[in-house]
Formats: structure tokens, sequence, C-alpha cells
């Protein structure tokens, strides 16, 4: 059967044969709990992927904790819940980004490997996932988390995916039949009619919330547990219904006392919330309450219950506590609920004489405290989610924040708060919120639901009224289930009042404060319909300073600048210190040099006053200018700018002088950086990146002798996109290393994929980040990597950009050392692109040295370019270092290589990055012709 077949096959999903099918249930993406797929999440995945790849081969794993009821049931559901965290974070990491791993239900996890069936590579997974378990988990009682795990090749175990899940699951059942803690794979001997499968049980018992495996219910005195519940159910008033169950069990079983007792979370006491008592026993309740601070935790290693015979249990001694009351019992079974060691409540049945419990007895206490504790409990969540909100409602009218519900593309009001109603009677219907709250004809021009992205939760801005001249703060938090896409949640809170009464002076300069300017400059930019200027200033490496000079005389600093910028102003400027070394102007408009001059006074001026007394002090100022036009009013966009184009400068200072001023052409290239920031997202989900290689040439022999693993994103046409678009980018954000994960992976999967199909294969190369130079298990991922693929380290080359080298250099080098421990090849990329000396080569722990294509960048070669290429290769040669020539395109420049006795050549002259299938072709064709390896 392929899997198009019919319905019983991939599209049904797992298990139909045993009437369970994980299409159903809950839809969500991820489980809450472990944040891996959901089942029925993994079930589109894993569907997707065999209609796209119907020939390709994979494993289905079905990963089953062993004896993890034990974990739960002696340390209670919170920590089980914070293993089983960490179970699913170390299944998860252990293998690729390409595999599908989802929780199925309570300890049982899914993994489906495409593109692996060899059975000796899937024991190596299972056998680094139980190291990796034992290493980073370590329970309570020191002992460490162990699984079975059961396995089934797709097709050859099961051409639709029902029929592979339900192989695997019979060799899991295997598996655990056979001692636990072991891995197996179906065979074909199991079969279906001889088990209900390990995970049907456990899916079933969460879907269908069934009981199962504990003939103890059978001991279950019906009758009182029917009471029990018939009360429950028909007592509006729980504290009632808890007194006539308490009593009823008490005069069943013959007990003097029960106590309920709840964890009080502001006190941090166990308080006596309800009791029943056969005879007066004074004012025990309140005694009682006083145990609560004692330390219980010692109780939660028995989390069912636990027994008090003459004031001692098992774990504790309560004699003292017992001596304090009147009535004092002999004996006493308490019913706990924990949450980690904290009891949240517990109920307590007392005898005053000695009396011990029968299994049954304890069984059905047990059975009915567990049916009580699911009515407290949702009456203490009922309680507490009124309780809240009658306290943010209070709270609400008490600061007179006014709100209303609107919705993005309506702008209709739906609902008004209670203050609101009396302030806006009679609002016709079908009104637009801008209309009735500030009565405009259009929209608000930084409305706050319009900036309120479609992954934002809330947005907040500031509103000036100018015709009551009043300054509003408003937000908008987006309110999710009622029906409608994008309804907000409107709070409007007039701050006109408070800005009245603040100084709004910064404390340590004292000009204007950062949230006194944002509504001045509100206010100017609403009442003066002109242009205006806004000048985001700062000092360069003022860290330094502070660390070199001392804090005091950082701030003083400040102070001068400040004094000196206060100086300066002229009548209806604006000028605030937001934070740090940070201060804004906003002017009327002038000429960009204008504000340039003045910036390189302030630094000269402060340099030459500070030198007095600080010799070798440099105080540099730098700036970002952005011009508001008369039709702007959102002055928090306009900092956002400005302070965009102080960044520029920051990092620019000695191109800019220290001045940057934000123009269209920066905007478009900002957007442009976030539209393809979005397009690498949108690669690494959707499988938009792809791995080309470039060949290296052996150029006395004419044999190709190496190559480099290229990464190439390709946009929604197809098209590529050039590297120098996304690649510094991407190591801007942070992203660099998710895309350097992928290309290890299929780098190392192609590599696997043609030693397997008997081609010989150079050494290849990839690129390291500095991101993942700074993770100290570098070297055992990469080992690790090339154990899942077969793949000895020598047969791979890792290299290093020059620049890395000069930050934190010692450190750096002690990484690549263990990188070459472990057995790669290590090369320095770009070396010579204007950060090294030769000097520095003889110190590197390295076996290549590429040199820089920069020099090869003219097609004719000048006398300085030959000069140090010809320094790098004789030296080179005298260190032992193989060098290779990156970006070679001419006769010229490979006959120069050749007469310095240069090797090895990379560049378009030879060969220009290919996709995977035409190196593979090449490869081929090298091989025919003896001109490979």
């Amino acid at each position: 059967m392929n899997i198009q077949g019919n319905n019983n096959s991939v599209g049904g999903l797992l298990m139909s044969g045993n009437d369970l099918n994980l299409s159903e249930g809950n839809t969500q993406e991820k489980d809450d709990l472990t944040k891996l797929y959901t089942r029925y999440a993994a079930r589109e995945r894993i569907l997707e992927r065999l209609l796209k790849n119907a020939d390709e081969q994979g494993v289905l794993l079905l990963i089953d904790l062993d004896d993890f009821c034990r974990i739960n049931q002696q340390y209670g559901q919170t920590y089980a819940d914070s293993v089983l965290k960490q179970v699913g974070s170390q299944i998860h990491t252990n293998f690729m980004v390409k595999d599908i791993v989802a929780r199925m239900a309570f300890d049982i996890f899914l993994v489906y490997c495409p593109e692996l069936s060899d059975t000796g590579k899937v024991e190596k997974l299972i056998r680094r996932l139980k190291d990796r378990l034992e290493k980073y988990i370590q329970l309570r009682d020191e002992s460490v988390i162990r699984f079975s795990a059961g396995a089934a090749v797709f097709p050859k175990d099961g051409g639709d995916l029902d029929t592979l899940y339900a192989h695997a699951d019979s060799a899991l059942w295997t598996a655990k039949r056979h001692g636990k803690n072991r891995l197996y794979f179906y065979d074909g001997e199991q079969t279906d009619a001889d088990y209900r499968g390990q995970t049907y049980r456990k899916v079933s018992e969460q879907d269908k919330l069934m009981i199962t495996g504990d003939q103890s219910v059978t001991r279950i005195n019906r009758e009182l547990f029917d009471f029990c519940f018939d009360v429950l159910c028909r007592e509006k008033n729980l504290q009632q219904a808890l007194y006539l169950v308490f009593e009823e069990v008490c005069r069943y079983f013959g007990f003097d006392r029960c106590i309920l007792r709840e964890y009080d979370t502001l006190a941090l006491i166990m308080r006596v919330t309800n009791k029943w008592v056969r005879e007066d026993d004074g004012d025990d309740a309140s005694v009682i309450e006083t145990f609560g601070t004692a330390d219980l935790s010692a109780e939660s290693k028995a989390p069912d219950y636990y027994l008090i015979q003459n004031g001692h249990s098992r774990y504790k001694d309560y004699t003292e506590e017992f001596s304090k009351l009147s009535r004092i019992p002999f004996s006493c079974i308490v019913f706990p609920l924990w949450e980690g060691e904290v009891m949240r409540f517990a109920i307590t049945y007392e005898i005053w004489e000695k009396r011990s419990f029968t299994e049954a007895e304890i069984f059905t206490l047990r059975s009915i405290t567990k049916m009580l504790s699911s009515f407290i409990l949702r009456f203490q969540t009922k309680t507490e989610l009124e309780n809240e909100y009658r306290i943010g409602r209070m709270a609400m009218e008490a600061q007179k924040i006014d709100y209303f519900v609107s919705n993005l593309h309506t702008r209709e009001i739906y609902y008004l708060s209670p203050s609101m109603r009396e302030t806006y009677k009679d609002l016709p219907k079908d009104i637009k919120c801008y209309e009735a709250m500030f009565r405009r004809d259009t929209p608000c021009e930084n409305c706050p639901m319009e900036a309120c992205g479609p992954d934002m939760e809330e947005n907040t801005v500031e509103y000036y009224d100018i015709d009551e001249d009043n300054s509003y703060t408003i937000t908008a938090t987006r309110i999710h289930d009622t029906g409608f896409e994008d309804d907000f949640i409107i709070c409007k809170s007039d701050v006109t009042s408070y800005l009245q009464r603040v100084k709004g002076i910064d404390r340590l300069t004292g000009v204007m404060s950062y949230e006194k300017f944002r509504m001045e400059a509100l206010r100017l930019l609403k009442r003066k319909k002109k242009g205006f200027v806004l000048v985001f200033l700062g000092i360069q490496d003022f860290a330094r300073i502070n660390d070199e000079y001392g804090y005091v005389t950082g701030d003083e600093v400040l102070k001068a600048l400040a004094q000196m910028i206060q100086r300066d102003l002229s009548e209806g400027d604006l000028f605030c210190r937001v934070k740090g070394d940070d201060f804004i102007i906003i002017m009327n408009s002038c000429p960009a040099e204008t504000i340039s001059r003045r910036v390189h006074y302030y630094t000269g001026e402060l340099t030459m006053h500070f030198r007095r007394s600080y010799a070798g002090i440099t105080i540099n100022c730098f700036g970002g200018i952005y011009a508001i036009s008369p039709e702007e009013t959102d002055i928090n966009r306009s900092i956002d700018k400005a302070m965009k184009a102080r960044n520029m400068a920051k990092l620019n200072f000695y191109e800019t002088s220290g001045i940057y001023v934000y123009t269209r052409e920066f905007e478009t290239r900002e957007n442009e950086k976030e539209a393809m920031n979005r397009i690498m997202k949108d690669a690494l989900e959707n499988g938009g990146f792809c791995v080309y290689f470039q060949s290296k040439v052996d150029i006395t022999t004419g044999k190709i002798s190496g190559a480099e693993a290229l990464v190439r994103l390709k946009d929604k046409d197809g098209k590529l996109v050039p590297p120098g678009k996304f690649v510094p980018l991407a190591e801007e954000t942070g992203m660099i290393v998710e895309i350097d994960q992928f290309v290890y992976e299929e780098t190392f999967r192609l590599i696997h994929k043609w030693l397997q199909e008997g081609k010989k294969v150079p050494v290849i190369s990839v690129n390291l980040s500095r991101l993942h130079l700074m993770d100290d298990q570098l070297p055992e991922h990469m080992e690790a990597l090339c154990d899942v693929y077969d793949l000895r380290p020598e047969q791979i080359e890792l290299e290093i950009t020059e620049s890395v080298f000069f930050q934190d250099a010692d450190r750096l080098i002690d990484m690549i050392k263990r990188l070459k421990a472990v057995g790669f090849v290590i090369s320095m990329d770009d070396f010579g692109a204007g950060y090294s000396t030769l000097n520095f080569m003889k110190s590197l722990p390295v076996d290549i040295i590429k040199i820089d294509g920069g020099f090869f960048m003219k097609n004719k070669m000048d006398d300085k370019n030959k000069a140090v290429i010809s320094a790098i290769m004789q030296l080179s040669n005298n260190l032992h270092f193989k060098t290779v020539s990156e970006g070679v395109e001419t006769d010229e420049q490979v006959e120069f290589i050749k007469e310095q006795g240069g090797k090895y050549v990379q560049g378009y002259y030879f060969y220009k990055p290919m996709p995977p299938e035409e190196f593979e072709g090449l490869l081929e064709e090298k091989r025919k012709g003896g001109a490979c390896l």
C-alpha cells in the first residue's frame, strides 16, 4: 500500500486498529509542558513529509520512560512535570533539526527520523540519549531516568503511517515485556492480536480519563461514595456540602473529627477552613493553624496519605504540637494535595483512641478525597478569579482608568467601562472609537491598535488632546477567544495632573527628565505644525571612562555636557537626559552641518576641561539626527529613528565623524533588513536554505583537493539571494547559529550519502561563526554530529575567520586546540583582510591559511598585493602551513601563485559554487578522469 492509499493509511494516522486516532483531540501545535509538538502536530508533519518524499526511508521511534509513575507518586505531579520538561529538552536536542519530536501522552515521546534506516545509527542515537539523560538529569533519590524504545522502519515495517506506528508500538511493548531499559526493533513476529499497545493504553488514559490496572476500585463503598457525590452536586454552598460529607464519613467509620486545611498564600500557613467534630474540642481550630508554620515537606515522601499514631508519623514527630490541643487524637490519617514540597490542602480524619485502618477503608477515603479535591480546587480557582476580577475592577475604577473594547478593523465600540458609561452617555450605535473619544473624523495617527503587530499582545502610546490641553496614556491589549480577529481592550488614562505634579527633573544633571520630555515634545508637535530636528547624543566608550577614572568622574562629565547643551538652547527647544550618557534635544529645523559643528565643539571643550585633571582622557561626543516633518506627531517613532541614526554614528564613529543623519535611504535599508529577517526565519522553518559547494583545486595537478560548503538562500520565487544580503544580518541577529547548524547537518548528511554510494569525497570545509566558537560544548557537539553520520573528524575542515581572533584571543585559541585534538582540520579564513600581522601567524593553532580573496579582486595585481601574498606564502611554508588562495579569477593570478610556491586555489577561475547534484557529478567526472583527490 502506498502512502496515498486510503483512509486507513497516512491520513488516518496512528493506531486506528486500536480505536485510537491521533488526529483526534486537541489540535494545538505545541505541548504546553515540554514545548515539543503535540501528537496532532506530529501527525501533520510526518504526513506532509511522507507525501512529499514517498520513496524516502525513515525510522519511527516511540520512547516510554520506565517506572515514571514512581516519580509521580513519590514526589508529586509538580516535580514529575519538571522532570518531563528536562527529558523533553534532552530528547529534542539529541536528534537532528529535521527530525520530528513530539510528546504523545504522559511519559511517552515520539521521534520520526527521515532519511534514516540504518539500525546501527538508531542504536547509536538511543545510546547517546541514555548517556545524556544519565548525565544531565539527576533525580532526588540520585537514581537516573531510564527508558524503553520501540522502532519501526518506513517503508519496510509499514507502508502507511497507521501500520508503521502500530509496529513501533508493538516493538515498544516487546521491549517493556523483556525487561525494560532497552531498544527493540519491529521484527515482524509480533502481532497486533497479542497486545493492546504500550502507547495505546497511556494515550487512551489521557484522552478518555480511564482508570486502569487497579482492581482496588471494587473495594470502594459505593453507597458512601454516591452519597458524597450527590451532596457535592446538590448543595450550592460548598462549605455546607463539605460539612455534610465530613459528618457522614466520620459517622460511617466511627471517626471523632475531620479537619480541612487549605494553604493561605499570603500568610503562608495552613488555615482551617472546614471541620466536623463529634463533641466540643474547644479552640483547637486556631491552635491547629499554628501547625502550618511547621515544616511539612518531610511528609511529601508519602504523597497519597500518611498516618500519625500517638503523635508520630513515619517522617515527623508531632507530640509537641499535639500537646497544645484540647482533644488529642491518638490515630490520624491525612490525605494531602502537594505542589512540590508545599501542601496545597489536607483532609485529616482523627480518632481519640488507638485505631488501625484497613486497606479498603484507606482506598475508600482516598477515592472520596480525590473527588473532594476536584470540587475544592474548582471552587478555589473560581473564587480566585472572582476576587481577581473584583479587585482589578476596583483598582481600575479607583485610579479612574477608563477602558473600552474595540476592533482594529471596524473601530466600533463594543463595551464601555462603568466610569466611561457615565462620561459618554447616549452614544449612538456603531460610533467609531476616535469619534467618541477624541471628536476626530479619522483614526488617530498613533492608534495603539495599529502599532500592535500580529505577534504583539500589548502596545502603549501617549496622546495629547490639543482641544482639552490634556495628556493621556493609552494601552491596547489584544483579546483572544472572542470569535473575532483583532479585538482589543483599550485603557485610557488621563495623566495630565500627574505630569503637572511631578518635577520632571533628572536628579543627576538637573535637566528635564525623559518622561517629562516625551509629554512636552508631544504637545509641541501637536500645537506647532512645523518641522523640527531631533538629536540623540551620546559619549563614545563612556563605560571606559567610568572604569578607568571612576563613576564620580563619569558623573561630572555628564553634568558638564548637560550644562553646555543647556546654555546653547534657543527659546522653545527641549532637552533631556534619557539615561546613562544618552541625551535628546528637539529644536527648530537647522542644517546637519550646524549640529555637527556644535557636537564637535562639545567634544573639544569637554576633553580640554577634563585633561587638566586627567592627562590621558579623551571625550568624544556623537549623535544621530532625525528631521521631523510638520505632519508627524508620534514622538516615540521620531526618537526611535534618531536612536537608530545614533547607533550608526557609534558603530561607524570615524567614518561618520560622529554624526549620522536618518535619511529615506537609511529607512529603506532598515526596512529591507526587517524584510530579510522575516525571509530568513521563514526559510529556516520551511526549507528555504540550501548548501552549495565550491571546489578547491591543486594547480600543480588539476585535481580537486577539497571543497567549501556555502549556505545559499532561495526567495519565494526560487531565486538565490546574494550571501552579502543575508549573512551579515544573520550574524548581527544571532540567527547565524541556526543557519550554521543546518549547514553542518546537511553537509555531513551529503558526505555520508556519497561515501555510502562508493564515491571518493575530498575534505569538505564548513565555516564556524564567532557565536559557535563561544559555545563551550562545540567540540563535543561537532564530534557527536560526525558520530551520527559515521564520519571521521579528519574528513571535515573547520574554517574560522581571521577577525574572530582579536577578541578574547586566548579563549578562542584554546577552543581551536580542543577541536584539533578531536581530529578536525582547522583553517584560518580571509587571512590578511586587515587585522593580522605576519608575526601573529606563529602562534596560530591552525593547519591551513586561506589568503583573503580581496588580494585578487582586481584583474591585474599591483606590486603591494604581490608583496603581501609572497610574504604570507613564504612564512606559511616556513611554519608548515598549507595555503589556499581564495577568489582567483585570472591566468595571471594562477601563474603568480605557482611562482610563489602556492599549490591550492579556490575561485571562479576553476569553479563557481554549485548545488550538491552538480558537485556530485563533478566528483564522478573527475574520478573517471583521475583528477580527483
